[in-house]
């Protein structure tokens, strides 16, 4: 009996998640984890593209409203040490954003196309707990060694928070 539970739970395709159910389908379809070799060529299959698309262009609206003169536009200016003038339009710098807000939208859904969350809200608290966890912290790291002002990490760190937060809800809603 013993040794029986031991085999079960090495074998990964026994092993479930908590509603019973194998975590994620192989690329064939067979139930239970993939092997790594099987990981790359199944992770965007079960994304929602739509939803990766409309959270990206949330995301930089949210931005936009983060970063315009009456909401923190102006303390972050100020935190930076630089006149509006000389920050100019970079539309390069905006488009390289997008880009990059595309690309962690496509993560995070290829995260939680991995995960057995079920709820809107669930995935909302993944995206807080990496918005808190790993990029805010990650951030922190930087800041320490920069010396740059508190209250420009606490403008950067607090939207970055926000967007994997509204990131997580609008993938998870679409799931």
């Amino acid at each position: 009996m013993a040794a029986s539970w031991r085999c079960r739970q090495t074998d990964p395709v026994h092993v479930l998640d908590a509603r019973g159910l194998p975590p994620y389908p192989h690329a064939d379809g067979r139930a239970g984890l993939a092997h790594s070799s099987e990981i790359p060529m199944d992770l965007f299959t079960h994304v929602n593209w739509i939803a990766v698309v409309v959270a990206a262009v949330a995301a930089f609206a949210l931005g936009a409203i983060w970063f315009a003169p009456p909401v923190f536009g102006n303390a972050w200016l100020a935190a930076l040490g630089k006149p509006k003038e000389e920050m100019g339009m970079p539309a390069s710098a905006m488009g390289l954003s997008f880009v990059v807000t595309l690309v962690i939208c496509l993560t995070m859904a290829m995260i939680l196309t991995r995960m057995p969350l079920t709820t809107t809200m669930g995935a909302a608290r993944l995206g807080f707990a990496i918005g808190v966890g790993i990029v805010a912290m990650g951030m922190a790291s930087d800041f320490a060694f920069t010396k740059w002002p508190r209250k420009l990490y606490w403008i950067q760190a607090s939207y970055h928070v926000v967007m994997m937060t509204l990131i997580g809800t609008i993938l998870g809603a679409w799931r």
